[in-house]
């Protein structure tokens, strides 16, 4: 059963009241679970107690590193075939453990899963992931919901802790060029949009991701290089304000903010 060789890896950072939301979506559904806590000011042990030592296990970074360091940290500690990732203030829904489940047995190649489907004209089946989901945006989104090989894992090196943000992305584009990835088909999380301290929400740290993710791909050959980037961009919540990293042929990168009025 999948539940038995699964490992849930949540990185958390001042944050308990959604850490014990996720908390809660996982436990008795999965055996292992390891929580990270990155250097939190709060007592995240003692708020967690009832949970860790059960099917829960404990670590802490005595200073904040960052969620790719965390999340590097407890998959170290995994020793099961698979990691399921899961921020602290996302759910796993109800039935997510049987959708992967099915997934997994009809795709038993596939090494690494993503929740929903990249696009509406996609069919609801299994959608393998294709280049132009990851060269044009990060069309697999978050960590959350990521179901992944502790080996296809390892293979590539974990998180890049070097990056301001992006990791994720990142990680993805370097599973790419040497696992199968793929699309469940179905949710799996249910997220949240408004927790603070949201790397999504700091214009300046994804502008910083964003730029590193396409100097260091803009390398790599037919599948990735810099053109392949060209018309990325990230939107912020507020006012109306659009970064965009554009890569022409000729491998150089422009900073281009557009004052856009928005509904």
């Amino acid at each position: 059963m999948l539940a038995d060789d699964v490992t849930v890896v949540i990185p958390t950072h001042n944050r308990i009241g959604y850490l014990n939301r996720a908390l809660n979506s996982v436990l008795g559904r999965f055996e292992h679970i390891i929580i990270v806590d990155d250097g939190s000011k709060v007592a995240v042990g003692d708020a967690i107690r009832v949970s860790v030592g059960q099917s829960c296990s404990l670590f802490r970074n005595e200073r904040a590193k960052g969620a790719a360091a965390a999340r590097n940290l407890g998959c170290q500690r995994v020793v099961t075939e698979w990691i399921l990732f899961l921020d602290d203030d996302d759910m796993i829904i109800p039935d997510a453990k049987n959708r992967y489940e099915v997934a997994i047995q009809s795709a038993p190649e596939v090494d690494v899963w993503f929740g929903g489907i990249p696009c509406r004209k996609c069919s609801s089946l299994l959608t393998p992931v294709l280049r132009s989901h990851l060269t044009r945006r990060n069309m697999p989104g978050g960590c959350s919901g990521v179901l992944m090989r502790k080996a296809v894992f390892d293979s590539v090196g974990g998180f890049d802790v070097a990056m301001y943000s992006m990791q994720d992305w990142d990680l993805w584009i370097r599973l790419f060029q040497q696992a199968k990835l793929s699309f469940l088909g179905v949710d799996v999380v249910a997220y949240e949009h408004g927790s603070p301290g949201k790397i999504t929400h700091n214009l300046s740290s994804k502008y910083c991701g964003l730029r590193r993710l396409l100097w260091k791909h803009r390398g790599g050959g037919e599948a990735f290089s810099s053109s392949s980037f060209e018309g990325s961009a990230i939107i912020t919540k507020r006012p109306a304000l659009i970064v965009g990293e554009f890569a022409p042929p000729q491998r150089m990168a422009f900073f281009v903010v557009l004052h856009i009025p928005l509904a």
